[in-house]
């Protein structure tokens, strides 16, 4: 009986299997880690650009007070719409499954947050990563 070279032997396509099965393993969660650093990336890339927004707002709009706040944090609200004027449209979700959540807090000089309008040196949004939100 004579044996033609003109195929793989099992052995060596295990041993590629094993290979491809090894660089795998490696190759995947690194990728999946990089797709999940991502979303938050854009997560706080939709901050920076509300943060930006509100002081838009701030600036045509004189000083904002707490009353200001909760009309502002509905991108959408009539009263004090920051869509279209200050931002194009309502930032996506990063994880794409819901709205963005995100929250607008006035803060005092030490960084609390304000009890009065006469406390308030700035506004801090603060997103709700889904993590978060499970809790």
């Amino acid at each position: 009986m004579r044996m033609d070279d003109k195929g793989f032997t099992l052995i060596e396509l295990l041993v590629v299997i094993a290979i491809i099965g090894i660089i795998a393993t490696i190759a995947v969660p690194a990728v999946v880690n990089r797709i999940e650093d991502s979303k938050y990336a854009v997560e706080e890339i939709n901050v920076r650009l509300i943060n930006y927004a509100i002081q838009l707002y701030e600036i045509d709009h004189g000083k904002l007070g707490a009353d200001d706040v909760g009309d502002i944090a509905d991108l959408k609200n009539d009263s004090a719409s920051l869509i279209p004027d200050y931002l194009e449209q309502e930032p996506a979700d990063p994880w794409g499954d819901g709205d963005f959540s995100y929250e607008i807090v006035a803060v005092n000089k030490e960084g609390k947050k304000a009890k009065n309008d006469d406390e308030i040196v700035a506004f801090r949004v603060v997103a709700r990563t889904p993590s978060e939100d499970d809790q």
